[in-house]
């Protein structure tokens, strides 16, 4: 029963088909790019490396140890996915007029080594870049 009341605040409170995105590109330890390159060179971040922090593998990366950057990593990354999980969405949402994008990434104080801040994710020259690109490809 409280599933449904839940999903019916939800309903009610919210956009149809609510957006939001976040973007990762905090530089751990350990990243999945040796899986796709089968080489040690630094790639920097790769695609799937947020959920080394997530979902950690515990047969490839060992546990990560309290108050270093990957461990708050790891609390910082769950947390708002636990945010997401309880109420469904996450803010900002992303609207016709804007999409902010909250990004994750290495900061240079050791007291804070996590650092987020939103970055705007309509990028028109790009769009129109590949828009181009594309149609291009057509002729």
């Amino acid at each position: 029963m409280s599933i449904i009341k839940q999903y019916l605040h939800y309903k009610s409170t919210t956009p149809k088909a609510p957006l939001s995105l976040y973007y990762f590109n905090f530089k751990g330890r350990f990243s999945r790019s040796y899986i796709y390159t089968q080489t040690y060179a630094d790639f920097g971040v790769c695609h799937a490396d947020d959920l080394n922090f997530l979902f950690r593998p515990s047969t490839l990366i060992p546990d990560y140890a309290p108050e270093t950057p990957s461990w708050y990593m790891a609390k910082t990354l769950v947390d708002y996915f636990v945010q997401f999980a309880t109420n469904g969405i996450t803010e900002p949402l992303c609207t016709t007029e804007s999409c902010p994008i909250l990004q994750f990434t290495n900061s240079e104080d050791p007291r804070y080594p996590v650092k987020t801040n939103y970055l705007e994710g309509f990028n028109e020259e790009r769009f129109a870049f590949w828009y181009n690109l594309y149609a291009m490809q057509n002729y």
